[in-house]
């Protein structure tokens, strides 16, 4: 039965052959533009502009277009990948505010791969009781003085490799938050590990997703059909609009784009 579910979902949901040939071909573009140099992680930053900025003025409207959080967002572009926002995280933060009701009002709230800490910040402006790992001590670092500067208190910043045991403070989690956390097969095994260990009796995780190249969607694929294994159900969630409700700008105000490339992005909510 979920076998049946899964393959239905990758039928619907995840870019087709013809898209993974355009991917494809994206991919050998990059590899001419940077040689023989490959990176394990996204390739190369969603906007490069944005990217380079150190501090980052972020505003996410509800369903009726109000503003409904503000933060105030640190990078380091030179500390590497885990210090630089990405769209993945922007998409699945706007769900939140759009679906604040997706949050558990008892239970810890857990953001894997947390990054620069928007999804976690956004979900602890929400009223969620907020831990955020990453195994960049820098990023961690980082997310929690954007943490004090939004004037968020009480977020607990947590350093795991999924390659080392659970934190005890990670475990047991009610909701699971993950964005732009697999962008190829390579770091499948470690993550799916993560996600058992963390997951408690009845708990859910949300994925949000972006097919950067071939090896991303890959991926995806990869994780959904791991979860498959793990949770009782695999779901795709149908709001996939909400960059729409997200705005941008550099510390002086100036606009900041987000999704530039028109990247299709995958939502999905894991239940056990």
């Amino acid at each position: 039965f979920h076998s049946f579910k899964l393959c239905f979902f990758l039928a619907m949901d995840i870019p087709s052959s013809d898209a993974e040939a355009a991917h494809n071909e994206e991919d050998h573009e990059l590899q001419q533009k940077m040689g023989t140099q490959r990176e394990v992680a996204p390739r190369s930053f969603d906007d490069q502009f944005r990217a380079e900025e150190t501090c980052l003025s972020l505003r996410f409207m509800d369903g009726q277009q109000n503003v409904k959080v503000e933060l105030e967002l640190l990078q380091d572009l030179a500390a590497g990948i885990s210090c630089v926002l990405y769209d993945g995280a922007l998409f699945l933060a706007s769900h939140l505010v759009r679906h604040p009701q997706l949050l558990p009002q008892e239970g810890v709230v857990l953001e894997l791969g947390c990054g620069t800490g928007c999804v976690g910040l956004v979900a602890r402006a929400l009223g969620a009781r907020m831990i955020a790992s990453d195994r960049n001590e820098k990023a961690l670092c980082l997310a929690a003085q954007s943490a004090a500067r939004s004037g968020l208190h009480g977020v607990h910043f947590v350093r795991w490799d999924w390659n080392d045991p659970i934190p005890q403070d990670c475990a047991g989690a009610k909701l699971i938050l993950a964005a732009d956390v697999c962008y190829s097969d390579v770091m499948l095994d470690p993550l799916l590990k993560a996600l058992d260990a963390a997951a408690g009796e009845g708990a859910s995780v949300i994925v949000a997703l972006k097919a950067r190249c071939a090896s991303g969607v890959k991926g995806i694929k990869g994780l959904l059909a791991g979860a498959a294994k793990l949770f009782h159900e695999v779901l795709p969630l149908s709001d996939v609009s909400g960059l729409q409700a997200v705005h941008v700008e550099d510390c002086q105000g100036k606009p900041l784009p987000v999704n530039s490339r028109k990247t299709p992005f995958y939502l999905y909510i894991f239940k056990r």
